[in-house]
């Protein structure tokens, strides 16, 4: 159930704000690795924006439109907090959906978890660490 209501969510994505600093670094998609496919873009809705580096606030959702190298959507990689899901991982929910919206995996995920562990409340990219030179 969380996974479609998510879903249902994620339709105003497009609309959602880059994390702060990343439309200086990255004007549009960029290079990815592993999990992401080739290349990828991050959304963040209002509760999440603006707290990077920080705790996210609760309904907060950080996600990942994640293309192959002809820039066709491969999936979308999702994740929002909710409290009291999952106290020992930050309580987030990860989910992976099909370009077309369909759940591939959902729930307390360990391979994302054990990606994530690097950074704060869980958020994790190599894309949002600041640069030393910029600050951004």
């Amino acid at each position: 159930m969380i996974a479609l209501t998510l879903w249902a969510q994620l339709q105003d994505a497009g609309k959602w704000a880059s994390p702060e600093g990343w439309e200086a670094k990255h004007p549009s998609t960029i290079e990815s690795e592993g999990a992401h496919g080739d290349y990828t873009r991050i959304r963040l809705n209002r509760p999440a924006d603006g707290t990077i580096g920080g705790d996210i606030l609760p309904g907060g959702i950080l996600v990942t439109k994640d293309f192959d190298e002809a820039g066709e959507l491969l999936q979308w990689t999702v994740m929002k907090k909710i409290p009291g899901y999952d106290p020992d991982n930050s309580d987030w929910f990860w989910a992976r959906y099909s370009a077309e919206g369909e759940v591939r995996v959902k729930g307390t995920l360990n391979d994302c978890i054990y990606c994530h562990l690097n950074g704060t409340d869980l958020v994790y990219s190599a894309w949002l660490t600041p640069d030393e030179d910029t600050g951004l």
